[in-house]
């Protein structure tokens, strides 16, 4: 035997309810600009009076009021109908005039019910209905990019673009929709490019270790976003979906070194009126004109190694102990390459004035060490160390040192008009080259010769070269020690967001330490004040807003607090723009609103302060030393070497939201930065987001955290804005 364990149901009343006979349907498309009629038909079992009803069209039922699950069905705010339409409650009839609208194609959804008229409580279930309306005939948007745009490597740098039409002639701009992601490190530009490069994080199980249906199944792979594409005066738009594939081909990150000129401002408006000379580089022949990563070239600057090991800056130091020291370059000829797609199509062109190495003539270039022993007198440092052995800094050389020391992660990572295939057939591989513009197919050719033609002398610009310039921005988050990404606060399972409104994320609020009280300050000061929001165990790569930003209160001793511009300064004394620089047009970004990330370096060469140079020595004030040591040099204390950097991530506009995942104080909040200037406050400031509550405490782990869905941490950036400065050790010669 067995026993039915189904419920029995059995209604409380005799009587039927009315139910809708018009079933659920897409209901025929309507131009805006047009009248509207359709009629809703329902009936009633006992042949009472029938009314018509629409569900309610704002959110009040599941998540309106951010408390968690209710009895009620899943929120209703994205339900409505169009503008000028209204239903009889009487005859079912919907009716009205739908005026012109600016979307393309905008689609409503909206549910109808039945009920008596003599007794509203007897209603009947609701039924969904669907009517899209069509824009103005006359004023349309074509796309004209596929929907799959392609796919990517990780760490490359982004070539796709996203383009319409309007019938009428007017200009577009481009966006993501709210929701929308890109892969990290690319942003979507109102011209339609996507520019950036592509993160080298992506989601992974074991830190890739482990995989599934023998890497069939991937994920985060693919990211879908939608565009919408809008006239300036927002009389037109349209909106589409694109997708864009991960290539996760470099499983380690990888970082490239740049050698950039430095000459004189006299020099430099000269190599600008060069590049920006519309006669000889016409705006139209130019390629991606707005994506920094093409264009026209901004300074002088060439790519020295390329897909190189991550590595710590002390290492790279070390490695340029020999054979680096100030060098002269010389410009060569102008030339012209291409880059060629996977199927030989011609993707851009570039012209650019290779480099000529003052020390390799006819490729022959001098050994990395010369033994002079028996040729020179040995040359005597100012300690007396003598010394006979050269270490020329030819490129070779110089190469040779850092790949020796920090090795190759991916070396072929070059530029694809490198290692393109040119109209010889053949590939032209690496060259130290200055690019003076990225130019379309069949273009570049002509925009070599007018420079030629034109007589200019590159040569009349110093090319002296005493510094690396290192991209390591896409792995500032790994550490090379334990070659793995940075853990982090990842996971948002946990939390109650409002998906749009929240723009920004940040690992701490600081507020009672002021900016210049942590960034260029030591590991160790940091935590004497107590921490990020109380967490001394912060790490390199996390990141944090300034919740405080004015009236810091007054504390005697300097070595806490500074306030002189309420401690918003650079090492080098200039101002950390704020929002009264920016309402001044003094500055086009509020910094000190904005998120910040933390570095954590070990310097080689950290200063010890002298006892002669300190504050109270000579009894008449401060000095211009940073802090006022009062050391017994018969015991000095041990300093600390490791240094905190703050770099600049992301500006916050007024109106916007922060979730902050950590600290003590606003850790698992989220944070409003509110426009309106309060009472004695003369920027604005963040304050708390009240609708998030019940949030939990222990967050969920996957694979005791092996397993990781990233927030993102990858900002976009342009180039050179994360770049870090390697000066050339000034040995001369000799080691």
């Amino acid at each position: 035997n067995s026993i039915n364990t189904t419920y029995l149901t059995v209604d409380t009343t005799n009587q039927y309810l009315p139910f809708m006979t018009t079933q659920a349907q897409e209901l025929p498309e309507i131009r805006s600009g047009s009248n509207f009629a359709f009629k809703f038909e329902a009936t009633d079992p006992e042949d009472n009076f029938i009314g018509f009803a629409l569900t309610a069209q704002s959110g009040v039922n599941f998540d309106a009021s951010g408390v968690g699950f209710d009895t009620q069905k899943f929120d209703q705010s994205g339900l409505s109908i169009p503008p000028g339409l209204s239903i009889d409650a009487a005859t079912g009839w919907m009716t009205g005039f739908i005026p012109l609208q600016a979307a393309v194609s905008e689609t409503y959804t909206f549910e109808v019910y039945p009920y008596r008229l003599n007794d509203p409580a007897f209603a009947g279930a609701t039924v969904t209905y669907t009517l899209t309306v069509l824009g103005d005939i006359n004023n349309t948007i074509t796309w004209t990019t596929a929907s799959n745009l392609g796919a990517i490597d990780n760490g490359s740098v982004s070539e796709f673009s996203i383009s319409a039409v309007s019938n009428a002639g007017k200009t577009l701009l481009y966006r993501l929709t709210d929701g929308s992601k890109l892969p990290q490190g690319l942003k979507l530009l109102p011209s339609g490019l996507i520019s950036g490069r592509a993160s080298f994080e992506y989601f992974s199980i074991d830190s890739g270790s482990t995989t599934i249906d023998g890497k069939a199944t991937t994920f985060d792979d693919t990211y879908t976003f939608v565009v919408q594409a809008q006239d300036f005066a927002e009389t037109v738009s349209d909106v589409k979906t694109f997708t864009i594939a991960i290539n996760n081909y470099n499983i380690l990150p990888y970082e490239n070194l740049y050698i950039t000129a430095l000459p004189k401002m006299d020099e430099r408006r000269l190599f600008q009126s060069i590049v920006n000379n519309t006669d000889i580089f016409p705006s139209e022949l130019i390629y991606r004109p707005t994506d920094p990563w093409f264009g026209r070239a901004k300074n002088i600057r060439s790519l020295f190694l390329a897909g190189i090991n991550p590595m710590l800056a002390s290492r790279y130091i070390a490695a340029m102990g020999t054979n680096h020291f100030t060098k002269s370059i010389e410009f060569g000829t102008v030339k012209t390459a291409r880059a060629v797609d996977k199927n030989f199509n011609v993707k851009y062109e570039v012209v650019y004035l290779d480099l000529t190495d003052t020390l390799t003539r006819n490729s022959d270039t001098p050994a990395s060490s010369v033994d002079l022993t028996g040729s020179i007198n040995p040359w005597y440092d100012v300690q007396g160390n003598g010394y006979s052995v050269v270490y020329p800094n030819g490129f070779n050389n110089m190469t040779q040192a850092v790949v020796d020391s920090i090795g190759y992660s991916h070396e072929g990572a070059l530029p694809d008009w490198m290692t393109s295939p040119q109209e010889n057939n053949k590939p032209l591989g690496f060259v130290n080259a200055v690019v003076l513009a990225y130019t379309v197919p069949g273009a570049s050719k002509l925009m070599a010769y007018r420079v030629n033609t034109q007589g200019l002398v590159f040569n009349t610009i110093d090319f002296v070269v005493d510094r690396y310039q290192l991209d390591n921005h896409l792995s500032t988050n790994f550490n090379v020690s334990i070659n793995s990404f940075i853990s982090s606060v990842e996971t948002t399972w946990d939390r109650i967001t409002k998906e749009g409104v929240i723009r920004h994320s940040a690992a701490y609020a600081v507020s009672g330490i002021p900016f210049d009280n942590i960034n260029g300050q030591t590991v160790n000061h940091v935590r004497s004040l107590g921490g990020l929001d109380g967490v001394t165990s912060f790490q390199d790569g996390d990141t944090l807003i300034f919740l405080q930003q004015e009236d810091y209160s007054p504390v005697s001793n300097p070595f806490i607090i500074n306030n002189v511009n309420e401690g918003w300064n650079y090492p080098d004394g200039s101002v950390v723009p704020g929002f009264v620089e920016k309402d001044r047009g003094l500055s086009v970004v509020n910094y000190r609103a904005g998120v910040w990330r933390v570095t954590i370096t070990t310097p080689d060469n950290l200063v010890i302060p002298t006892q002669s140079s300190d504050f109270g020595n000579d009894l008449v004030g401060f000095d211009t030393r940073q802090y006022d040591f009062s050391i017994d040099w018969d015991n000095p204390p041990a300093f600390p070497t490791q240094l905190v950097t703050l770099e600049f991530v992301e500006e916050v506009i007024p109106g916007e939201q922060v979730q902050i995942n950590g600290g003590t104080t606003r850790g698992q909040s989220i944070v409003f930065y509110d426009p309106t200037l309060h009472v004695n406050r003369s920027v604005p400031e963040y304050i708390p987001v009240t609708y998030q509550t019940g949030v939990v405490q222990t967050f969920t782990k996957f694979d005791n955290n092996g397993t990781k869905f990233f927030n993102h941490r990858d900002t976009y950036s342009v180039p050179e804005s994360n770049n870090k400065y390697l000066k050339f050790p000034k040995i001369g010669v000799f080691k």
